[in-house]
Order: C-alpha cells, then sequence, then structure tokens
C-alpha cells in the first residue's frame, strides 16, 4: 500500500494523462511514435508540465518521476491505447477535462506555466463531446 496517496495518484495521473493526450492527438499507439526523437521530447515536456503542476500543489511525487515514466513508457507503453484515444477513434465524448484538461486548467490555478499541454488540449478539445452517428 503507498504511503502517500496524492504522490501516488498523481504518479499515475502523470502516467495516463500523457499517453493519452499524445497517443490521442497523433491518432496512432505509442510504439509508433517513440521511434521520433521529438516524440520522445514532447513526452519528457508534457511530463515536466504535469511534475511541475503537482509540485505546485503540494503533492509530494519521487524526484524521479519523469525519468523513471520515461522508461515505463519505453519498456511497456508501446502498444497500450488509452481510452481517450480509443474514444476519440469511435466518436465518443472524451474524458479531455479530466486529464489535460486537468492539467492545464490546475496549471493556471497554481501560476505553472503548462504550453505543451496547452497544445494538446487544443488539438483534442474540438472532438470532446463529438459523437458519431
Amino acid at each position: 500500500m503507498a504511503k502517500d496517496i496524492q504522490a501516488a495518484l498523481w504518479t499515475k495521473f502523470t502516467f495516463v494523462t500523457a499517453l493519452a493526450g499524445i497517443t490521442a492527438a497523433a491518432r496512432t499507439r505509442w510504439g509508433q511514435l517513440i521511434q521520433h526523437p521529438a516524440m520522445r521530447q514532447l513526452l519528457a515536456d508534457v511530463l515536466r508540465e504535469i511534475e511541475a503542476v503537482a509540485r505546485a500543489r503540494g503533492v509530494a511525487l519521487a524526484a524521479d518521476v519523469v525519468p523513471q515514466t520515461i522508461a515505463y513508457f519505453e519498456r511497456s507503453a508501446n502498444d497500450l491505447l488509452a481510452s481517450l484515444h480509443v474514444d476519440l477513434e469511435a466518436g465518443r465524448p472524451l474524458e479531455l477535462e479530466t486529464l489535460t484538461g486537468a492539467v492545464v486548467r490546475l496549471g493556471r490555478e497554481a501560476g505553472v506555466p503548462t504550453p505543451v499541454n496547452q497544445t494538446i488540449y487544443a488539438l483534442l478539445v474540438p472532438f470532446a463531446q463529438v459523437v458519431k452517428r
């Protein structure tokens, strides 16, 4: 059991939000993206912004949360699809406000810039409520 539930939740949130936002915006699995240095940099930037928001909110994330999350992506995330990506492809409403939207909103409240997450949010928000018929 986690000693610090907030840190555990934010660690998971960091991974899920990065995976969901990046793969949905790129419309593909992480395994197809990881080959590109620009995508690795995008991942690191997204993670650093989420980490900064968490720390500004007083969450005691592990000092190595970003490199550990990147290592997990490299080891295990190749074929993962986040539910946000699946919902986007199926034309269902997106949980965008609870993931990338939350990072942007909480960052603004804490005075933490989140330009990369804001860009991903802007790319996905037009599809957040679109439902295919």
